[in-house]
């Protein structure tokens, strides 16, 4: 992504360069404010995309979750699965209580 941002300074930079040598000045200055404004936008819309595509991804984990635990871990395994923190691991819960490690008991 870096590398595209470098290409189109160069080749903004350059255009403006090659536009205001020929013609005026203002007219290349105006081109990178252009620029960058635009890379402003693209950079916000990229940004609220990816939000949204995080969001649907975690909703249909969270739903897989939920169908996996009604139909097989709950009744055959005593284990329920959940979504971890920002859907980046998933937690596995015995629903049974574990057998006692005390020697007299």
């Amino acid at each position: 992504m870096l590398g595209y941002i470098f290409v189109g300074i160069l080749v903004t930079s350059i255009f403006a360069t090659i536009l205001g040598y020929y013609s005026s000045y203002i007219i290349s200055i105006v081109l990178l404010v252009a620029f960058f404004i635009g890379l402003l936008v693209v950079q916000r819309i990229t940004t609220k995309k990816t939000i949204l595509y995080e969001k649907v991804v975690h909703f249909n984990l969270a739903i897989f979750l939920t169908n996996l635990n009604n139909s097989l871990l709950v009744p055959q395994f005593k284990i329920k699965a959940k979504v971890g923190y920002q859907a980046q691991w998933i937690e596995f819960h015995s629903l049974t209580a574990p057998p006692s490690t005390m020697v007299g008991a």
